[in-house]
């Protein structure tokens, strides 16, 4: 048996779990969107979809369709607040190794609802390459000590980002998030799990699906119930779906 201390990065992941856990009250919606048309669309120019970034521009593009969602539910030290960017931006959590080691950070595509599936694609394969230390809180964890002084740091930019709106704004981050489990699909073992984040609506795609002619993308959903109701919230599954059912790649792919 084996008893040891968290390494900073498990406990900065654990401090922010629980901040969202006590500031935010997630409901879950499952998905299963259909797809055929964008895999047709692939399938005939002999390519793979890239189904993180083609989710990427819908979820983009769903912002347009409901701007109530591009809302972010910040408890300042004036009470609770929405804040609603004026421009839009979807975080995608990725993976950057350093030393072998795989560490989780986010990237921003700011302007998703514009780009193509191409460049969104090109932004996350480079953000995936960028070195850990050049980032705010990335190069924090290369050493990965987790003492008191590197704990207080990593408060302090916690408590900067989610309690002063301008301070979140300023760094452009998203109102929107997606994220991708696809590493993971099982043909056998069709799994369903959705994303909760500290945004208020957030999309997570966990298998691709091939019947026959049909393509299916399963997606979890989670929304923030404290900054969206309900029939929002399924206004905006019904939208998504439809995004995607005829989502136009853009560009040539």
């Amino acid at each position: 048996m084996t008893v040891r201390k968290l390494t900073l990065e498990e406990w900065f992941t654990v401090y922010q779990l629980q901040a969202i856990q006590a500031r935010h009250f997630h409901l879950p919606i499952f998905l299963e969107a259909d797809v055929s048309g964008l895999a047709e669309r692939y399938r005939a120019r002999g390519r793979k979809p890239p189904w993180t970034s083609i989710l990427v521009r819908a979820a983009g593009q769903l912002v347009v369709r409901h701007p109530e969602l591009n809302r972010i539910l910040f408890h300042t030290l004036l009470g609770p607040r929405f804040v609603e960017p004026g421009y839009i931006a979807v975080n995608v959590p990725v993976l950057i190794e350093h030393q072998g080691v795989p560490h989780l950070t986010a990237a921003i595509i700011q302007g998703a609802d514009q780009k193509t599936v191409e460049e969104i694609q090109a932004e996350l394969q480079a953000a995936r390459k960028r070195p850990l230390e050049q980032l705010p809180i990335g190069r924090r964890f290369i050493k990965n000590r987790n003492t008191w002084w590197a704990r207080q740091q990593l408060k302090l930019i916690h408590f900067l980002a989610w309690r002063f709106p301008s301070f979140f704004l300023r760094h452009g981050g998203g109102g929107i998030s997606v994220s991708s489990l696809l590493l993971h699909q099982r043909s056998v073992l069709p799994i369903g799990a959705p994303a909760f984040g500290p945004n208020v609506f957030s999309l997570a795609v966990t298998g691709i699906v091939e019947r026959e002619a049909v393509t299916t993308m399963r997606l979890g959903i989670g929304f923030d119930h404290l900054a969206l109701r309900g029939e929002q919230a399924m206004a905006a599954v019904v939208s998504l779906q439809e995004i995607l059912g005829g989502l136009d790649p853009g560009g040539d792919s």
